[in-house]
């Protein structure tokens, strides 16, 4: 519990930086982290950086519990800011994270990834007025389902999977698509150890509001299976 918030008051009024780096990462219910800023949303690095290629250390495990508020947005003007959730083995994001342009700006970039094994069953905002950002979800393997709650629940310790593969809910997905985001699922960018296989297995009616066409690009490294109406 309890918040951190940069802003950057003092200077051009951006969201400025916030680094939360370790081995093992909890962010516990009703949390609060925020770069928000009045001219641009800032920077939130969690367990590392893109695709855990940066020069921060990796986290081994980074955990987003259900209530966590994470957020980078533009109050006034401007775009979005840049939101990093990051592991080498297993990430679990079941909070809120959200990267909004303002009414003249585009939203910002969103990742929510592990170089093995995730859990995404948490709600992420990327609009703007002008256009939504980008959510890249890259797991080693991963399975989309549906309804709110995962089966794939993590262990006592909250730090490690008791399931074998990972899983992404359709609902936040729909819910990006429909707020003008583009949707990346991507498997072993970052040169994981599994197959790299995408299991759509899930029924959706995927509706993008804006004008301008939205974008769900689904990269496996392996094979990709549908077992659901699209």
């Amino acid at each position: 519990e309890g918040s951190l918030t940069s802003n950057e008051s003092n200077t051009i009024d951006n969201g400025g930086s916030i680094k939360i780096l370790g081995n093992r990462i909890a962010i516990k219910e009703q949390a609060e982290i925020s770069t928000s800023g009045a001219n641009s949303g800032g920077e939130i690095l969690i367990g590392g950086n893109y695709l855990g290629k940066g020069p921060e250390p990796n986290a081994s495990a980074t955990i987003i519990l259900e209530g966590a508020e994470i957020s980078a947005d533009a109050s006034d003007t401007g775009d979005g800011g840049r939101v990093i959730i990051w592991s080498d083995d297993y990430t679990n994001f079941s909070g809120s994270i959200t990267a909004k342009g303002s009414e003249a700006g585009v939203g910002g970039f969103v990742e929510t990834s592990s170089k093995k094994k995730i859990n995404i069953f948490g709600d992420v905002d990327i609009s703007g007025g002008i256009d939504g950002g980008s959510w890249l979800i890259d797991p080693d393997d991963i399975t989309i389902v549906s309804g709110e709650t995962s089966s794939y629940v993590s262990g006592s310790s909250n730090f490690e999977p008791t399931g074998e593969s990972s899983q992404l809910s359709i609902d936040t997905i729909s819910d990006v698509l429909a707020g003008e985001g583009d949707v990346y699922v991507m498997t072993r960018l970052d040169g994981g150890v599994g197959a790299g296989d995408i299991t759509w297995n899930a029924d959706a009616s995927l509706t993008a509001t804006n004008t301008s066409a939205k974008r769900l690009i689904l990269y496996a490294a392996d094979k990709i299976t549908i077992k659901g109406d699209i």
